[in-house]
């Protein structure tokens, strides 16, 4: 774990730790739904959750076809996002790089490929056919997690709730001087 700073530890006002990369791909591991952020054509983003598999330091899905397949095809470069609670700590992983659509009976290593990753026998949410594969592979791969200290409520931490309020912000403004219209 290393703060923003680098060094070990925790984060300052954030109380966040970051996670090293084989933190993130152990959590990853564990973890059935992911969230695809890919920006499309028009340039604004979207977000598709997913089943998604880790396997081999890749990332694969199952996809019928529509907007995601058609967007990664022209805009390959996306984001899974995946978050979770687990021993004490909300974490969330991000692992960034370009995503391709992979079909079956196109070639024997793409076949063997995905019949290496396991995605073919993946559970889905949605029991529509979903004969596409979408891989992402990851150029960077980061997580940050936060204690649960709220659910201890011996230790007397109550978490933060309220506007936001900037110290230097909250004093009130100066009086703008007054200067009355000159007589006529």
């Amino acid at each position: 774990m290393t703060r923003s700073n680098g060094r070990p530890g925790v984060s300052g006002a954030h109380a966040f730790e970051h996670l090293s990369v084989e933190e993130c791909w152990q959590l990853v591991d564990g973890a059935e739904v992911g969230r695809l952020a890919v920006t499309g054509a028009d340039g604004t983003p979207d977000v598709f959750p997913l089943n998604v598999l880790a396997h081999d330091g890749a990332l694969y899905a199952r996809s019928a076809a529509g907007s995601k397949l058609s967007i990664i095809a022209d805009h390959p470069e996306a984001a899974i996002e995946f978050d979770g609670e687990k021993d004490g700590y909300r974490w969330s992983v991000v692992a960034r790089g370009p995503a391709a659509r992979l079909e079956t009976d196109v070639d024997a290593a793409t076949d063997a490929e995905i019949e290496a990753s396991g995605v073919l026998r993946l559970a889905s949410t949605n029991r529509g056919g979903k004969p596409y594969v979408i891989r992402l592979r990851p150029v960077t791969v980061s997580g940050r997690r936060i204690r649960l200290d709220a659910a201890d409520t011996s230790s007397g931490s109550t978490p933060v709730t309220g506007p936001i309020v900037n110290s230097k912000r909250a004093q009130p403004p100066r009086p703008i001087p007054h200067h009355p219209p000159p007589k006529a």
